[in-house]
C-alpha cells in the first residue's frame, strides 16, 4: 500500500508541473530544442572591380587600321571604289596636273582636272578635263564603275583638241588588296590627231594595289593604247610606285616605262610623283 501511494503522489506532482508549464507558455509545452551542429562560415565569391584605363581610347586609335585615302585610283587610272558622299579629294600629279574629286553621293562622284595653263607656254587658253563616275558594289568584293570624261587641250597641239573617253572598270578585292580591269573608248570631235584614230579605238588598263605595311602600299598600273592603228603603232605604259599614306594624305613615288612595238623608249623610267589630300565626309 505504501508503494502504491508513492506512485500516485508522483503522478500528481508530474501532472501539476505540466499544467503549470502550459499556463506560463500559453499553450502546449514543447520539448527542449535539440542543439544543431555549427555551420561553416559563408564565403562570398571575389569579383574584381573593373578598372578605368584613361589611355584605352588612345591605344584603340593607334591600333585602328588606317584607310588608304587614294583607294579610288591607282597612279592615274581609277578603281571601282567610290568617294563617299561629301568627301573631297585634291591631287597634284607630276607637278603640272591638278585634280579635284567630289563625292556627290556614295555611288556618284564628279572629277575635274587642269593642266598647266597654256598661257604659260605662249598659247592662249586653258586645258582641262571633266569626268563623271558612277559605281556600285555588286557583291562582297566585286565592284563595278562606269563613267565619261570630256577634255579640252590646247597645249602640245597646233589647234585645240576636243574629245572625251567613255570607260568602265571592274575591281575585285578590298581596299587593302585589289586588282582592276578598265576599258575605255576615246573619241575626238576636233583636233590634229583625229584623222589617225581607227574606230573602234580602245584603251585597256590593268592595275593592282596591295598593302604591305600600316602606311605603305605598292601600286602597279599598265596601259595598252592601240589607238594609232593606221600607222601600225601602239603604246604600252608600265608603271609602278610605292604609296605612303596617312589618314588624309598620300604620296606616290615611282616610275613609268613607255613601250612601243619597237621596244622601250628608254631604259631609265620617267619619274612619277603625285600628292593627294582628302577632306573627310563628316
Amino acid at each position: 500500500m505504501r508503494h502504491d501511494a508513492f506512485a500516485v503522489v508522483s503522478a500528481l506532482v508530474a501532472a501539476t508541473g505540466l499544467a503549470r508549464a502550459n499556463e506560463l507558455d500559453g499553450g502546449v509545452a514543447s520539448p527542449p530544442p535539440v542543439p544543431s551542429e555549427p555551420s561553416e562560415p559563408r564565403v562570398e565569391p571575389y569579383l574584381p572591380r573593373p578598372s578605368i584605363d584613361p589611355d584605352a581610347w588612345l591605344r584603340r586609335k593607334r591600333t585602328r587600321r588606317l584607310e588608304d585615302p587614294t583607294r579610288t585610283r591607282y597612279l592615274y587610272g581609277a578603281s571601282a571604289f567610290m568617294l563617299r558622299q561629301g568627301e573631297v579629294q585634291y591631287s597634284q600629279i607630276e607637278l603640272f596636273l591638278s585634280s579635284v574629286g567630289v563625292g556627290v553621293s556614295d555611288h556618284l562622284s564628279l572629277h575635274a582636272e587642269s593642266f598647266l595653263p597654256a598661257l604659260l607656254a605662249g598659247v592662249a587658253g586653258l586645258n582641262g578635263t571633266v569626268a563623271l563616275k558612277a559605281g556600285v558594289r555588286v557583291y562582297d568584293q566585286f565592284h563595278l564603275a562606269v563613267g565619261a570624261q570630256a577634255f579640252f587641250i590646247m597645249l602640245f597641239f597646233d589647234r585645240p583638241l576636243l574629245g572625251g573617253n567613255v570607260f568602265s572598270t571592274a575591281t575585285f578585292g578590298e581596299p587593302d588588296a585589289h586588282v582592276s580591269l578598265s576599258v575605255g573608248v576615246p573619241f575626238l570631235i576636233s583636233g590634229s590627231v583625229a584623222d589617225i584614230l581607227d574606230p573602234p579605238a580602245m584603251i585597256v588598263a590593268l592595275s593592282g594595289n596591295i598593302r604591305v605595311g600600316e602606311n605603305v602600299a605598292l601600286v602597279a598600273e599598265n596601259w595598252l593604247m592601240p589607238i594609232f592603228l593606221r600607222r601600225g603603232e601602239f603604246y604600252l605604259f608600265v608603271a609602278a610606285a610605292a604609296r605612303i599614306f596617312g589618314e588624309r594624305f598620300s604620296a606616290d613615288i615611282g616610275g613609268v616605262w613607255p613601250f612601243t612595238k619597237r621596244g622601250p623608249w628608254s631604259v631609265v623610267p620617267i619619274p612619277w610623283l603625285s600628292l593627294t589630300y582628302q577632306w573627310p565626309h563628316d
